[in-house]
């Protein structure tokens, strides 16, 4: 007795791609380490404290790259420090012009209020020097 509403083509494919999926899944789990592997990592790490590796045949052919690589990290180095330091003398100059700016404010309010017309009308007067209550003269046009 068989079903007419199932596909068999398409389960086929849906078993396929099941299949498919749990051979990912095995593939993806982390392999263990066998004990070559570790020994290799050691050697390596050793290689690399005991800077045996600087003896390398590879190393020393590309010995005049890598030392101008090292001379490039060190001016990368340098600029960074270089950089900082004017950053800090930026602000420094900011805070500098802040307080020279705060000082023209002061110094332009106390001249106005020492420009005054009755303050200067009160500083003339020990002189003998008086404002004159006449009216101003005025300006003849000739035609």
């Amino acid at each position: 007795m068989g079903n007419e509403f199932i596909d068999k083509e398409g389960l086929e494919e849906l078993n396929k791609a099941a299949e498919e999926k749990k051979t990912k899944r095995k593939s993806r789990r982390k392999k263990k380490k066998t004990a070559n592997d570790r020994i290799s990592e050691s050697r390596a790490l050793n290689q690399l404290m005991n800077g045996d590796f600087l003896t390398k045949k590879y190393v020393l052919d590309n010995f005049p790259f890598l030392a101008f690589v090292g001379f490039l990290i060190v001016l990368l180095i340098a600029k960074g420090y270089y950089m900082q330091e004017l950053n800090n003398n930026i602000e420094k100059t900011k805070i500098e012009l802040g307080e020279i700016n705060a000082q023209k404010v002061t110094y332009g309010s106390e001249l106005y209020l020492k420009k005054r017309r009755k303050n200067m009308v009160d500083k003339l007067e020990p002189l003998g020097l008086k404002e004159a209550n006449e009216e101003p003269p005025k300006k003849l046009v000739v035609e």
